[in-house]
């Protein structure tokens, strides 16, 4: 019978065996997406982004696709890196940490720091040598209904939010929260320049002009009509059938293309990225009959991504 001492050692034993297993998976992992990187498979296959491919097409949680695709990009111009995580030496969460600030001329400095600094010390001297980086923005959850928000910002535009506070706390005559002064500026911004709130308050199907063809200026009311209904957001779906998340960087696309006679009208204009406009049009160019008319070079691809 296995006795106490032989019990917590078999079981410490395997404890080292997982731990050095899971840091081989690491930096196996961060080899592939290197790989995936440098091919651009994440795009050939329909994500916009290498972050986007991990969490979509790899089911990793954000915080890991965001420390992988950091590190593996910044291996690129410092080996170094990605050779200490190989040999075990440097764990991935002080690699992400240092990947902002390390540099080929500096990277002696902050490689040493970051194999033997705890990851709060090396915190302290990212923060010491770099305060800009010492503040990650993020949004976390604290209830179902409330969020943490957490951003560094300039002396300049804490003087600024303060003098909104201020200004508000006059006008309401009573005390204005710092969430409350966001939320006022927030929405006096998004009044004026959401196209889907723009849409609501001035789309009129009465107004509508006949659909037109060929490549000229979309009027008001018919972008009104595709920002309401595609809710300004990318409308592309990946394979496992959920809808791309993007609403910045939006082009309209022609699913009959103007070069085929497509209209200008709601129902032939769809809401993409720029990433995934520019991925539709690469496969309409793969498609492209080969009898006939020649068949169009990255000039003539590059043009149709804008339509």
């Amino acid at each position: 019978m296995e006795s106490e001492i032989e019990s917590v050692e078999r079981v410490h034993q395997e404890a080292v065996r997982r731990a050095k297993s899971y840091r081989v998976s690491e930096s196996e992992l961060l080899s592939i997406l290197m790989e995936v990187d440098d091919k651009q498979v994440f795009q050939k296959k329909g994500y916009p982004s290498l972050h986007v491919y991990c969490v979509k097409a790899l089911s990793l949680t954000d915080s890991q696709a965001y420390a992988l695709v950091g590190v593996a990009r910044k291996s690129k111009t410092i080996p170094e890196l990605k050779i200490l995580i190989d040999e075990g030496e440097l764990h991935l969460s002080n690699a992400r940490r240092v990947a902002s600030v390390i540099t080929p001329e500096n990277k002696e400095e902050w490689l040493d720091k970051a194999t033997s600094l705890s990851q709060r010390d090396l915190e302290r001297e990212i923060a010491k040598a770099h305060p800009e980086k010492a503040t990650r923005e993020k949004i976390r959850p604290l209830t179902e209904d409330r969020r943490e928000l957490k951003v560094g910002i300039s002396k300049e535009l804490e003087a600024d939010l303060r003098r909104v506070q201020d200004l508000l706390s006059q006008k309401t005559r009573k005390a204005v929260s710092l969430e409350a002064a966001l939320a006022h500026l927030t929405e006096g911004f998004l009044k004026r320049n959401d196209p889907v709130q723009k849409a609501k308050r001035n789309f009129c199907p009465g107004k509508m002009k006949p659909p037109t063809k060929g490549r000229r200026p979309h009027p008001a009311q018919l972008k009104h009509e595709v920002h309401l209904r595609d809710e300004h957001r990318c409308t592309h779906h990946y394979p496992n059938g959920t809808r791309c998340e993007q609403s910045r960087w939006l082009e309209l696309h022609h699913l009959k293309l103007v070069s085929q006679n497509g209209e200008n009208r709601a129902g032939n204009l769809t809401t993409l990225c720029f990433h995934h406009h520019r991925y539709l049009h690469s496969k309409d160019c793969l498609r492209w009959p080969t009898g006939g008319s020649q068949k169009p070079g990255p000039a003539i691809c590059a043009r149709a991504s804008r339509s």
